[in-house]
């Protein structure tokens, strides 16, 4: 009857572990995805003044941005189209940096923001309307750089309207964050207008005034400093948290990349089929694949206490020092003989190190994140007074 309880104990164990897991990937897909909110304005300016500039490059390879300016012509050049982007994404960019909360809210920013994106919609469908209205003239003809040109018009329209729909929905969460704190916004704007008719009607305050402007213009542009820190302070705590993942995903994913860029041509079965521990290096990133995937696991299946000090640092301990031996043991066998590869002399080489270095760096990664993990759990159990060794010993 007892080893019946036991077992219950150990599902229930079990399926609560699975389901804190569960929690911890949503707290953090909500922390990313809340980032990405936070600096939707941001990212967006950055896509827009970057995605139509990496189509036309792909568009016209050889030719540069002098090229394209000497020989423009309305009706078949294409430079216009990421010039209006970066243009647009850096006005709106420089009005989102100066502008504060009830000026995001309902001011200059979203005002702006709808005067570029409209006014280079209409451009770029004018534009459209007399490229399209002739035949394709690209280096390759035919349907593909149809397609492109297509993509790139497509692209700056998109973008133009995203600006707008990130523009109204930040100042919508302006306007939620004022009347949470109890601040009329009309208010606030017959105030703001009140005091622009006492400037023009106090003509020697004028001093005051200038002073008073380029204080605000300096306090907007600190505004927008603490707003980049606190947005790079988000990233960073996302990363931290989420370290033993992101770690886990790389350990898995770059050996086999360095691998397949080693030797393109052969695939797993051949790799398998002639293994030679001398000379064969598919068990590097075989052995990377297994240690992320018994570390992520048992991350997964621990909750607070045994991350503090229990079976996750133990196996990643386990895992990674035994893999690092591994790993230099098949050095020590391989760099013994010379280098036997397709292209042969020391660009192959250098390829082989950049393998096992890669493996050992991640190796001893998996020890530092999970001795670093195992430290912020113990001051989470100290911070709310709990017993680390009477919570181990039961």
């Amino acid at each position: 009857m007892g080893f019946s309880k036991e077992e219950i104990s150990k599902s229930r164990r079990f399926w609560s572990s699975l389901w804190r897991g569960i929690k911890t990937v949503f707290v953090l897909f909500t922390m990313f995805v809340s980032f990405l909110l936070v600096s939707a304005p941001i990212f967006l300016a950055v896509a827009d003044a970057l995605l139509p500039s990496a189509l036309l490059h792909r568009l016209s390879a050889p030719a540069n941005l002098s090229s394209h300016l000497t020989n423009y012509d309305f009706r078949h050049s294409l430079i216009d189209i990421p010039l209006i982007s970066i243009v647009r994404s850096a006005v709106i960019l420089c009005v989102y940096g100066l502008c504060d909360g009830p000026k995001l809210s309902r001011g200059p920013y979203l005002m702006i923001t709808m005067i570029c994106s409209v006014s280079s919609l209409i451009y770029v469908s004018l534009k459209a309307a007399f490229v399209f209205g002739e035949p394709a003239n690209g280096d390759g003809g035919g349907s593909y750089f149809r397609a492109a040109e297509v993509a790139l018009f497509l692209c700056s329209s998109v973008l133009a309207i995203g600006h707008i729909v990130v523009a109204y929905r930040t100042s919508c969460r302006e306007r939620r964050k004022l009347l949470v704190f109890k601040i009329d916004i009309e208010a606030y704007e017959l105030l703001f207008l009140d005091f622009n008719l006492h400037k023009d009607m106090n003509p020697c305050q004028t001093g005051k005034e200038e002073i008073s402007k380029s204080r605000r213009f300096w306090s907007s542009l600190w505004r927008g400093i603490k707003t980049v820190f606190v947005l790079f302070t988000m990233f960073l705590s996302f990363l931290l948290v989420s370290a033993p993942i992101f770690l886990a995903v790389a350990d898995a994913l770059l050996p086999s990349a360095l691998l397949h860029h080693l030797s393109a041509s052969a695939n797993l079965s051949s790799h398998l089929t002639n293994y030679d521990f001398r000379h064969s290096l598919i068990d590097i990133p075989l052995i990377s694949i297994v240690r992320s995937a018994v570390i992520l696991c048992v991350y997964g299946l621990c909750d607070g206490p045994k991350l503090s000090r229990g079976p996750y640092l133990m196996i990643t301990m386990i895992c990674s020092v035994s893999s690092l031996i591994y790993v230099s043991l098949k050095a020590a066998f391989v760099f013994g003989e010379p280098a036997n590869g397709d292209g042969g002399g020391s660009y192959f080489r250098a390829a082989e190190v950049a393998l096992f270095l890669c493996s050992s760096v991640l190796a001893i990664g998996h020890i530092v994140v999970a001795y670093r993990t195992s430290c912020r759990e113990r001051r989470k159990l100290l911070v709310f007074k709990i017993d680390i060794e009477a919570v181990q010993g039961r």
